[in-house]
């Protein structure tokens, strides 16, 4: 029996997804007793070990074992540590149906929620974030996003600028300013005040860059720099044109 065998065998038992959830979240720490651990584990997690346990030869595992054993990604057999994972302020993931087998595949530990962080997994999807941030999006699909978001608020209290600007501002990123122009000019006072009071607290203090999108790229490499750099500009392009707009109104 060794770390190999037991991660092996319980990625099997668990899945890619129960499994990435139960290190992520219910790994042990070096120092800790067996005790201690499974005490600690939530009822979801517990249930999932003793049903590994009682299924597989691994009855009498070392609280060693389970610390070596689950401080390694199996996607790219590569020691992990506890950090700080990408997260993903923009809402990139949301629009995406392929991004929880991409988690599944290609960068188990760099997102969230996990405490362990694997350093090519967060590469990984921080390569993907940028990359999907200029796909799959055209005005059609701002307009749709619009109307599912007055749906929202037609139907009962909503954190109107975090469904608001989340999402519509990742539609509005890849559009040419002809493009930019007609979306804007079908928002409502109401939604250009709402745009408005975003820039203001999130971008037109910041001179870099916008705050979110240097949350977004603040623990990312280097390379990630060409993707500031491009959109950077363009969101003070559409604050510009939210201002002109409610400036005619």
């Amino acid at each position: 029996m060794n770390d190999d065998a037991l991660r092996n065998r319980f990625l099997a038992f668990a899945g890619p997804a129960k499994y990435r959830k139960f290190v992520g979240k219910c790994s042990p720490v070096p120092g800790e007793s067996y005790q201690e651990w499974y005490k600690g584990l939530r009822f979801w997690a517990e249930k999932l070990w003793d049903d590994f346990i009682h299924a597989s030869e691994f009855q009498d595992v070392s609280i060693a074992i389970l610390v070596e054993a689950f401080r390694v990604c199996p996607v790219h057999n590569e020691g992990m540590s506890s950090g700080v994972p990408m997260f993903d302020p923009l809402g990139i993931s949301r629009l995406h149906e392929d991004f929880e087998h991409c988690l599944d595949t290609e960068f188990p530990f760099g997102f969230l929620p996990t405490r362990l962080v694997c350093p090519t997994c967060l590469r990984s999807c921080c390569a993907w974030l940028d990359s999907k941030a200029w796909e799959n999006s055209s005005a059609d699909k701002f307009t749709r996003c619009l109307a599912k978001y007055r749906r929202l608020v037609e139907n009962g209290p909503v954190r109107r600028e975090e469904v608001f600007n989340d999402n519509l501002v990742c539609h509005l990123l890849p559009l040419d300013e002809a493009t930019l122009e007609s979306c804007i000019s079908t928002l409502t006072t109401d939604e250009l005040e709402c745009f408005d009071s975003f820039f203001a607290r999130q971008v037109r203090p910041h001179d870099y860059m916008p705050r979110l999108l240097w949350v977004s790229n603040r623990y990312s490499d280097i390379e990630n720099e060409a993707t500031a750099k491009r959109l950077r500009p363009r969101y003070f392009l559409i604050d510009a044109l939210v201002r002109k707009r409610l400036a005619g109104r």
